[in-house]
C-alpha cells in the first residue's frame, strides 16, 4: 500500500497529464469511431486484405510482406500491418474500431511526447501545455480521423520511446536502457522508412545536449548497427522486386526540386491555411515567401533574446523539423499530406518553447500568466477546428467531394469524384470526371486512371474502347498487378473462367512474385476459399 502511495505521489503530475490528454483528445475525436472508409489507401491496405489478417495464425506473415502487398512496393511497414491485424481480430473488421484505435494511438503518442519533453529538461507545466496544443493541432486531424494516418502516430510512439530510453541510458549508464532504446529503434524501422535519418538526429542530440564520451558514442553506434542490420536483412528479403528498389538519384533530385515544401508546411502550421485534404498541388512563390517571412520573424525574436538564448536547442529543433520532413519530399509521387507533419512539427514546438517561453523568462519578462492564458485559448480554438475538420473523413463522399472542391487541379480527387458518381449510377458525371482526371494528368496518366476508364467502358459494354485503355495502362507500367486483376475481373463477370485465369497467369509471368495475382489464381482454381467478399461485407455492414 505504501509503495502504491509513494508511486502516486511521485507520478501524480504524470497521471494528471495523462488524464488531461485523454479527455481532451476523447472529446475532440470520440465521434470518429462512427466513421467508415474513405477510399484513400484504407481500402487497399485494410479492406482488400482483411481476409489475410483476421486470425492470430496469420500475423507471422506480416514480417514477410510490404504494406501494400504489391510486387513493386517500396513500403515495408510490418508494424502498421500488425496494428490493422490486431484491430481486425478484435473487431471482426468493424470499420469504426480502426478509427477508435487511431484515437488511442494518438493519445499514447501525445503522452509520450510529454515524457520526452520532460527528458529534454522542460518543466512539467510547459511540457503538458505543449503536448495539449499538439494533441489538437488542426494540421494533424488526418492522423486521427484517417485510418492509414496512424502510421505517423505509431512512428512517433517509437521515436519518443527511443529518445526516452536513450536519454535514460546516458543519464544512468544502465545497459537495460540501451537495450530498450535498440528495440525502440528497430520498432521505428518496422514502422516507417523515416528510420534512415534517425542516427543523424540522435547523434546530433548527443553532441548538442551532452559532452559525449567514448562509451556513449559506442553505445549509440551499437544501437544503430543492431537495429539497422535486422531491418535491412528483413527488408531486402521482402522488397526484392527490381521495380521496388530505391532510386537515390531520383530521390535527391526530388528533394532539391521540392525544398519549397518546407516553407509551405511552415505556413500551414502557423496560419492553418491550405490544409488541403489531398494537397497534390504546385507550391507557389507566395507560399515560399510566407514561409521565409515566418523564419525571418523567428530569427528576429532569437536575435532580440540572443543573450539569454540556448542556440543549441534551436539548432536541434530546426534539425528535427528539416530531417524528419525530408523523407516526405523525396518520394517519387509528391503529395503534401498533413499527417506527415506529425513528427516534424515537434521541432517547431521546441523552437517556440525556446523563443516564446524560456528566453523571455531568462530575460526577466514576466509572461507566465500571459503564456498559460494564451495557451488555453489556443487549445480550445484548435480543438473546435479539429472537431469540425474531422468530419471530412467520415466517408468516401465527405472526403473526396470536398477534396475536389478544395483542389480542382488534383486528378486523384477528380478520379475519386468519378467513383462516387459511378456508385450512384450517374454515368454521365462518371465519364465527365474520369476524363477530367485524364486531362489533369497532363499527358502522363497513372495506371489507375487508365484502368478506371477501361472499367467504365466495360460497364457500358464498349469492350473495344475498354481494352484500348487497358492496353495503354499496360504500356505505361506492365508491372502493375491491378491491370491483370481488372481484366480477370471483367472475364469473371462474363463467366469466362478460362480467360480470367489466363489474364492472371499472364500477369504472373511478368510479375512472378505477385502475391495478389497468385492468391486470385488459387481462388479461381478452387484451391482456397474466396472468403474476402463475406468479410468485406461484414466490415461495411457490421455496425
Amino acid at each position: 500500500m505504501n509503495k502504491i502511495r509513494t508511486f502516486l505521489n511521485e507520478y501524480k503530475f504524470h497521471i494528471f497529464s495523462f488524464a488531461a490528454i485523454f479527455f481532451l483528445v476523447f472529446f475532440t475525436y470520440h465521434h470518429v469511431s462512427k466513421f467508415g472508409f474513405i477510399g484513400f489507401d484504407d481500402t487497399m491496405i485494410i479492406m482488400k486484405k482483411i481476409s489475410d489478417m483476421d486470425s492470430v495464425a496469420k500475423i507471422k506473415n506480416f514480417l514477410k510482406q510490404p504494406v501494400f502487398d504489391e510486387a513493386d512496393s517500396l513500403y515495408y511497414r510490418p508494424f502498421l500491418n500488425l496494428s490493422f491485424a490486431i484491430d481486425t481480430i478484435i473487431s471482426g473488421g468493424e470499420m469504426g474500431f480502426y478509427h477508435f484505435s487511431n484515437m488511442i494511438i494518438h493519445i499514447i503518442a501525445v503522452f509520450l511526447l510529454f515524457v520526452f519533453l520532460l527528458c529534454l529538461n522542460y518543466s512539467k507545466p510547459i511540457s503538458l501545455i505543449v503536448s495539449l496544443i499538439f494533441s489538437v493541432h488542426p494540421v494533424l486531424v488526418s492522423s486521427v480521423a484517417w485510418i492509414p494516418g496512424r502510421n505517423d502516430s505509431l512512428l512517433a510512439i517509437f521515436v519518443f520511446l527511443f529518445f526516452i530510453f536513450f536519454i535514460k541510458n546516458i543519464d544512468t549508464g544502465k545497459i537495460s536502457y540501451a537495450f530498450l532504446a535498440a528495440l525502440s529503434l528497430l520498432a521505428v524501422a518496422f514502422t516507417k522508412e523515416t528510420v534512415i535519418i534517425m542516427p543523424v538526429i540522435f547523434f546530433l542530440y548527443l553532441f548538442l545536449y551532452h559532452k559525449p564520451g567514448k562509451k556513449s558514442i559506442l553505445t549509440a553506434f551499437a544501437i544503430t548497427v543492431f537495429a539497422f542490420s535486422i531491418y535491412i536483412l528483413l527488408r531486402a528479403h521482402t522488397i526484392s522486386q527490381g521495380n521496388g528498389n530505391l532510386d537515390f538519384g531520383k530521390m535527391a533530385l526530388n528533394l532539391f526540386n521540392s525544398l519549397g515544401a518546407y516553407f509551405w508546411y511552415l505556413r500551414i502550421i502557423f496560419f492553418l491555411k491550405k490544409i488541403y485534404l489531398y494537397p497534390r498541388l504546385p507550391i507557389t512563390v507566395h507560399d515560399i515567401a510566407i514561409g521565409l517571412i515566418l523564419l525571418i520573424f523567428l530569427a528576429a525574436i532569437a536575435y532580440f533574446f540572443r543573450k539569454n538564448m540556448n542556440f543549441k536547442r534551436i539548432i536541434f529543433g530546426l534539425a528535427w523539423y528539416f530531417l524528419f520532413l525530408a523523407p516526405t519530399i523525396v518520394t517519387k509521387n509528391i503529395v503534401y499530406l498533413n499527417h506527415r507533419l506529425y513528427l516534424p512539427i515537434i521541432g517547431i514546438l521546441i523552437i517556440l518553447i525556446e523563443l516564446a517561453v524560456i528566453a523571455p523568462l531568462n530575460s526577466g519578462f514576466k509572461i507566465k500568466k500571459i503564456f498559460f492564458a494564451l495557451a488555453a485559448v489556443i487549445i480550445v480554438l484548435f480543438a473546435a477546428i479539429s472537431y469540425k475538420s474531422s468530419f471530412y473523413y467520415k466517408d468516401h463522399p465527405s472526403f473526396w467531394l470536398n477534396a475536389y472542391k478544395q483542389n480542382p487541379q488534383s486528378y486523384t480527387a477528380a478520379l475519386e469524384t468519378a467513383a462516387y458518381y459511378k456508385k450512384r449510377g450517374d454515368m454521365e458525371n462518371t465519364e465527365k470526371y474520369l476524363f477530367e482526371a485524364l486531362n489533369l494528368s497532363k499527358g502522363n496518366p497513372e495506371v489507375k486512371i487508365l484502368t478506371a476508364i477501361g472499367d467504365f467502358y466495360f460497364g457500358k459494354k464498349e469492350d473495344a474502347r475498354a481494352f484500348e485503355y487497358y492496353a495503354k495502362a499496360e504500356e505505361k507500367n506492365k508491372y502493375n498487378e491491378y491491370i491483370y486483376l481488372g481484366l480477370s475481373r471483367h472475364y469473371e463477370m462474363l463467366r469466362d473462367k478460362e480467360k480470367a485465369l489466363a489474364e492472371l497467369e499472364r500477369g504472373l509471368a511478368i510479375i512472378p512474385k505477385s502475391k495478389l495475382l497468385a492468391k486470385r489464381v488459387k481462388i479461381l482454381k478452387d484451391e482456397i476459399p474466396d472468403d474476402s467478399y463475406v468479410i468485406v461485407m461484414k466490415a461495411i455492414n457490421g455496425r
